[in-house]
């Protein structure tokens, strides 16, 4: 039997089936059969040994705080299957339920053959059958990026066992990455929650290094598996799968490779390897972008894991690579600076102002008077081969024979009166036959039922009539008013959707003529870079933006600088480069201490800030609750009162110590006991004017309890203000330690630079001067061209800000509106709450419930009466005559 579990933070009860469809050393998997809403998720339910307090925790955190997903992809396709809700068995944590997918695990593609059972399926991949199976692979790493993408950009999450078995793609390209229950947590740069597992093969060097850090808490760690995976993708094989001499000769498995940083292209380990497998051969025909992403990965990422490139940045490289503008219109979003230059993109109304919603109030109540008529059963037509026939076993042929002469002897001798009377004779006998007839007794009783079940439904057709007399006469001054106001709001709320489309249509428009200002002053730009004679000699043609000639420029210069470097090659660990690392990372690192500090101060003083507030904001209501100071209101009402008493109900008090009106949890004022919040009770019936001292110690109570209310408001809508600075500064420090992360890069190229003159001397100087004379020139066409994209671009922002203004200005007057009829709607609603509407309600509803439960059985019977139609005394006649 299925059985019922409850989620966690939707409160909805939900079936799941009996067997799993797949399982784990975690748990198991299961569809989920009811409600319909959720068939497309599944559940996982942990095994026993498995159930932890701590994984509780991790669970429900992770509902609480998904990913953000792509709006693009927002309803269609989960690129990240992310925990949805907790599940709970009789309050016993069990498991969780996450969206369902479905595809091939990205391990069928990172081996140098796809397996032969999928070779048809999946040829568009296949290096051997498809030409472009390199752009299909390189679009599908571009969408694994975007959904790696989504759980860094939170900022808490580090996936840890980042491997191919961990995402699933589809033949369209689609991907999800699957298994996120076991990510690490990570808050304020400290682990909340463990991931439990990692694979060697995608694990980063750091992890073999004595730290003083946990590794699994930084981004960088998934960097490094991501780089695996794409590598794995584009060549079918490990980036460090290669047979290794001296002075490595000894390492054979694959994390020691990476342990010692032995990627096979690595420029100063290319004598380590013995035999390097064909596969890699096809790494020199990717673009060069790409490949010095792959080198910042595996030979810059092994001492310095920050250098390795984040998701973003493949995504760009990837774009770059396939110069895909459509791919850039879709998910440009994601790249930030990226490789290109901004485009005008102006979102559209629709998508930005929020249409307001609305509540049917006493929407049973409208939809059971809309729709009460009474059920009416139709009985469907047996077919020919359904209805009943009868064996006639009455008369033998013999006795069919002799009555026939009888009729005609009788007929020709006697009177016509004896005949007849011969004949009745023979009829009576044939009718006691036929009374007797299996098929002619079935369907007498299936004619009894049928009547019993007809007058059980005439006398319930009968109730539910008078009943939907009365509830209709109960609700006819209530109902037509709710759905006059539903109706009203309704098309307020259409008229909003109509303008907005409309105010669409017209920034589609200035969106469109933005862009053709936008590539007029791309291609006047580009005319001019290619009129500078070191552009020209670059430049083949192709690049059609400013970005593109940067990046052509910077790879013909290191071409030239790498012919140079083959005669003096640049170790590593040259003197000068060490101590520009050496002198660099201290002042990255002061600069992030810096950093960290300064944002940390600000933060504490916000939250300093925050709690003097809300303590400033509940001081005053505080001391208005102290009862000590406020005696007089219990006698409020009572010129003079005994010192006595006061003395007598103080003594009281201080044995309870009660001091606040803060402390009373409740106060009965039909037995006058009063409840405190520590669970101790008294009864104030047993002072003198005690019936006084009651009511105004309700009246205090429950004004009080207003005031808080009002004051839990102003505090929530104070904390929100604060949470929206914090992020603000969160914010700030992301991208400050991001512009660090820049900066280093920047003072390492410096470096290598510095020391590329020391040891290479003037002709590199030259090369150099060259270079950076010609980048200047590219950066000082890129100032003017962002300027006066700034200025051209400011008319068409200006116009847009208006049509949002605009649209922001009606929606705000049609959410006014929509509130006021609610508050009308709410007024009706609390009268169709009358327990006069309400009785009439539950009637009618009951009534035409069970005239429901009546139903299919009447249709039953009343089919089966059907299919014995042909059961007749005439039929039989005529059946005996012919047989």
């Amino acid at each position: 039997m299925a059985k019922r579990y409850k989620l966690e933070k939707s409160g909805v009860w939900i079936t799941l089936s009996t067997k799993p469809f797949a399982g784990g050393g975690e748990g198991n998997l299961y569809n989920i059969t009811a409600p319909k809403e959720f068939r497309k998720y599944v559940a996982k339910l942990y095994h026993l040994h498995k159930l932890t307090s701590i994984r509780e925790e991790k669970i429900n955190y992770l509902a609480t705080y998904p990913p953000i997903q792509s709006k693009e992809n927002a309803g269609a396709h989960n690129s990240v299957i992310w925990v949805k809700d907790a599940l709970y068995d009789k309050k016993k944590f069990v498991g969780f339920i996450m969206p369902y997918t479905e595809g091939e695990k990205l391990e069928i593609l990172c081996t140098p053959k796809i397996p032969r059972k999928l070779r048809q399926e999946w040829k568009r991949f296949d290096f051997k059958q498809s030409p472009k199976a390199l752009e299909m692979r390189l679009k599908l790493s571009f969408n694994i990026c975007a959904a790696i993408h989504q759980v860094h950009s939170i900022e808490r999450y580090v996936l840890v066992d980042m491997k191919p078995d961990n995402i699933v793609i589809q033949t369209n390209g689609l991907v999800s990455i699957v298994d996120t229950d076991s990510v690490e947590v990570v808050e304020s740069g400290k682990s909340l929650f463990d991931a439990p597992v990692a694979t060697p093969e995608y694990t980063p060097p750091e992890h073999y290094k004595l730290l003083d850090y946990d590794a699994t808490e930084r981004e960088a760690w998934d960097r490094f598996g991501l780089g695996v995976i794409l590598y794995k993708l584009l060549f079918g094989i490990h980036p460090f799968a290669a047979s290794s001499g001296a002075p490595y000769e000894q390492l054979t498995t694959l994390h020691d490779k990476i342990k010692h940083g032995l990627f096979v292209h690595h420029p100063a380990k290319k004598s380590s390897f013995k035999i390097i497998p064909p596969p890699h051969k096809a790494f020199y025909k990717l673009d060069q972008s790409l490949q010095d992403l792959f080198f910042r990965c595996f030979v810059d990422g092994h001492e310095n894991p920050e250098m390795r490139p984040s998701a973003e940045e493949w995504c760009a490289a990837i774009l770059l690579s396939l110069d895909d503008e459509t791919a850039y219109k879709r998910y440009g979003h994601i790249l930030g600076g990226g490789f290109y230059a901004s485009k005008p993109r102006f979102p559209l109304p629709s998508s930005r102002i929020d249409v307001p919603g609305y509540a049917t109030p006493a929407a049973k109540l409208v939809e059971l008077h809309k729709n009460n008529r009474l059920p009416n059963p139709k009985v469907r037509t047996p077919q020919q081969h359904e209805l009943k026939d009868f064996q006639v076993q009455s008369l033998k042929k013999g006795e069919k024979i002799a009555f026939m002469i009888a009729i005609v002897m009788i007929s020709i001798i006697t009177t016509p009166f004896g005949g007849f009377l011969f004949c009745l004779y023979l009829l009576h006998r044939t009718k006691k036959n036929f009374k007797t007839d299996g098929a002619f007794r079935q369907a007498q009783r299936i004619k009894e039922n049928l009547a019993q079940v007809q007058r059980k439904y005439y006398r319930q057709n009968l109730r539910l009539r008078q009943s939907r007399k009365k509830f209709k006469k109960s609700v006819r001054w209530v109902i037509p008013k709710i759905e006059r106001l539903v109706e009203e709001v309704k098309t307020k709320i259409e008229g909003l959707k109509t303008y907005l489309k409309e105010k669409d249509t017209q920034v589609k428009e200035l969106e469109q003529k933005a862009l053709e200002q936008y590539h007029y002053l791309n291609e006047k730009y580009v005319s001019k870079a290619k009129e500078h004679r070191a552009i020209a000699r670059v430049e083949d043609g192709h690049y059609n933006n400013l970005a593109k000639i940067r990046i052509a420029i910077h790879n013909a210069h290191k071409k030239a600088v790498d012919e140079l470097v083959k005669d003096q090659p640049i170790q590593e660990n040259h003197p000068f480069m060490k101590e520009g690392k050496i002198a660099v990372d201290n002042l990255v690192k002061d600069k992030k201490l810096k950093i960290s500090d300064l944002i940390g101060a600000k933060l504490t003083a916000l939250y300093n800030e925050q709690e003097a507030k809300i303590k400033l904001l509940y001081q005053d209501i505080r001391e208005d609750t102290f009862i000590e100071n406020h005696w007089s209101r219990l006698w409020k009402g009572k010129r003079n009162v005994a010192e006595g008493v006061k003395d007598e109900l103080k003594e009281e008090f201080e044995e309870l110590k009660l001091s606040s009106i803060l402390q009373i949890y409740n106060i009965n004022s039909r037995t006058g006991e009063i409840t405190l919040k520590n669970g101790q009770k008294f009864n104030i019936k047993y002072f003198r004017d005690s019936k006084l001292i009651l009511n105004n110690l309700k009246h205090w109570h429950d004004e009080t309890k207003h005031q808080l209310s009002i004051l839990d408001q102003e505090k929530a809508l104070l904390k929100k203000e604060y949470r929206q600075k914090v992020k603000a500064l969160e914010e700030k420090k992301r991208i400050e330690l991001k512009n660090l992360d820049r900066f280093k890069r920047g003072e390492l190229e410096k470096v290598k630079i510095e020391t590329q003159k020391i040891v290479l001397g003037q002709p590199f100087a030259n090369l150099q001067e060259q270079y950076e004379t010609v980048t200047e020139y590219v950066t000082e066409l890129e100032t003017a061209y962002e300027q006066e994209e700034e200025e051209v671009l400011k008319d068409y922002k200006a116009l847009y800000e208006s049509i949002i203004k605009d649209c922001e200005y009606r929606a705000d007057k049609v959410t006014r509106d929509i509130k006021d009829l609610e508050a009308k709607l709410h007024t009706y609603n609390k009268k169709s709450k009358h327990p006069k509407v309400q009785k009439a309600y539950r009637e009618l509803e009951q009534d035409l419930k069970e005239l429901k439960q009546i139903i299919p059985e009447y249709k039953t019977k009343a089919f089966e009466m059907k299919k014995y139609e042909q059961i007749t005394f005439k039929n039989y006649l005529r059946k005996l005559l012919r047989e």
